[in-house]
């Protein structure tokens, strides 16, 4: 008699403090690994591939096609509730800005096709592109040109107080939120491109070609504490800001002659990149060839049931959504 109270005692006591079963504690780990693709990381990536331009949502590693025109400069707001692209044409090149119902609500005709991405200012009053006769020019949504900062902007993009930052060959500016005068900020030691400001408006990310190559780097704006973020025995280009400014997503490859334009107004992609997610905190470089999962990883996606890379032949834009 006494032995079973004994034996029961312990049972309770077991019980009590959480002891069960060890399969139990060994399932905790396998939620975190399921968690979804590209390391459980939210929003979606939209590039263009070899068919059209493509929505990838990060967590399910679903993709669909968002746009089939596929436009190669496409750019969106910060909240992603608008999107900014070009309608190339031999005769009426216009600015599109479209809702995500991807119904134009803003066009504004230019004179020749861009070579640069067309990009909206924080407050969706103005446009930014580059590459217009040799010019980089903002027009307003009336389609009148406000400023032209003419020729050898290498890359541009706007602040969050409606200043603009952009850069020619290796010196980088910032224009006043008049849009009229502009000074030197900083002298870097190549040639930068892909300027991209961080939602929060903090750091500046861009790719820079030395003799060793392009690679990303992130300058603080505050600060000008400048870190290199990546290097491989390739080139990276394109970086994207994660919606909470966390990690970017970057382009790795060599990048081929600008594409041509068929009868069909739809772009011939000549390359193909990789994409890979970084760590825009991480102390260390990454080469792009290892995964960590934590600060670097190839972004991967689903088809057909099929765990696949992805084949990008543009700029990618990452967003909540």
């Amino acid at each position: 008699m006494g032995r079973k109270v004994l034996i029961g005692a312990l049972a309770l006591v077991f019980l009590a403090t959480g002891c069960g079963p060890i399969k139990n504690k060994k399932e905790e780990p396998e939620e975190v690994v399921t968690a979804g693709f590209n390391s459980g990381l939210s929003g979606a990536i939209y590039f263009d591939n070899k068919e059209s331009y493509q929505r990838l949502d990060m967590h399910s590693g679903q993709s669909e096609n968002f746009l089939a025109s596929g436009p190669k400069m496409t750019s969106a707001s910060i909240g992603g509730d608008r999107f900014v692209t070009v309608k190339r044409s031999r005769s009426y090149p216009e600015i599109l800005i479209m809702g995500r119902n991807k119904e134009p609500v803003t066009r504004i005709a230019i004179p020749e096709n861009p070579d640069g991405t067309p990009k909206l200012s924080r407050n969706g009053e103005f446009v930014l592109i580059g590459g217009i006769a040799g010019d980089t020019k903002i027009y307003n949504l009336n389609g009148q040109v406000v400023t032209n900062l003419r020729t050898n902007v290498s890359s541009y993009d706007w602040l969050p107080d409606g200043r603009v930052i952009f850069s020619r060959f290796g010196t980088i500016y910032i224009m006043d939120a008049d849009l009229k005068t502009f000074k030197v900020y900083r002298q870097m030691a190549g040639t930068l491109s892909s300027l991209a400001v961080s939602p929060d408006g903090a750091n500046l990310a861009f790719g820079m070609k030395s003799g060793s190559g392009s690679h990303i780097w992130i300058l603080n704006l505050s600060s000008e504490t400048l870190r290199q973020i990546t290097t491989s025995k390739s080139e990276e280009h394109f970086p994207a800001w994660s919606p909470n400014a966390n990690h970017l997503v970057v382009a790795k490859g060599k990048l081929a002659a600008i594409d041509l334009i068929d009868n069909d107004n739809r772009t011939k992609p000549q390359s193909c990149l990789e994409l890979w997610v970084v760590s825009a905190h991480s102390s260390t470089i990454s080469d792009l060839t290892s995964e960590d999962l934590a600060n670097t990883f190839l972004v991967k996606q689903s088809v057909q049931g099929q765990t696949s890379e992805t084949c990008a032949t543009s700029a990618p834009l990452w967003l909540s959504q």
